[in-house]
């Protein structure tokens, strides 16, 4: 079974589209540190509380260290996700370039927020319209980083591949 690290923009996005309680899901998880020092300052008390959180080992935090030290573009939490997501074999997603880049170079698979969705409506835990609802949302957010283009296309893939097959 695939397993998924999600980074603190794929929360402020999921909270942001209305689907955050679909990240309740075996295969989903945020690293415990990341949780108590990022994602409580961007995602209001009791949204969050139901994500599935990693313990990180002292290796890990180090590591983690040592890569935020010498690669200044990205933050500790950035680095952090990045190792835990390469050691324990886990998609990272995100949708901060910055750290993509970084992720791809050390060997780490990464998908972002739309993608996300796409994989929500296959493990039936997001159904078709509430997906375009959330990609909607994201659009009107102003905070939001995903361009409107790639929304509009992801929106139409899923009325033809979703709702119109259905």
């Amino acid at each position: 079974m695939d397993s998924f690290l999600l980074d603190t923009n794929i929360i402020v996005d999921a909270f942001s589209a209305g689907i955050l309680e679909c990240l309740n899901y075996k295969s989903f998880f945020v690293s415990y540190v990341v949780l108590k020092e990022e994602i409580i300052k961007q995602v209001p008390v009791g949204y969050y509380t139901y994500l599935n959180t990693l313990n990180e080992k002292a290796d890990e935090l180090l590591a983690a260290q040592k890569y935020s030290d010498l690669n200044k573009s990205i933050s500790f939490y950035d680095a952090l996700n990045c190792v835990l997501a390469k050691e324990r074999e886990m998609t990272l997603v995100t949708g901060d370039q910055q750290l993509i880049k970084f992720a791809n170079k050390n060997g780490v698979n990464c998908i972002g927020t739309i993608r996300l969705i796409e994989l929500l409506i296959d493990k039936e835990l997001l159904n078709a319209d509430k997906s375009i609802d959330a990609l909607e949302k994201l659009k009107q957010d102003p905070k939001r980083r995903i361009p409107h283009k790639l929304i509009d296309l992801a929106i139409e893939k899923i009325k033809i591949s979703y709702v119109l097959v259905k």
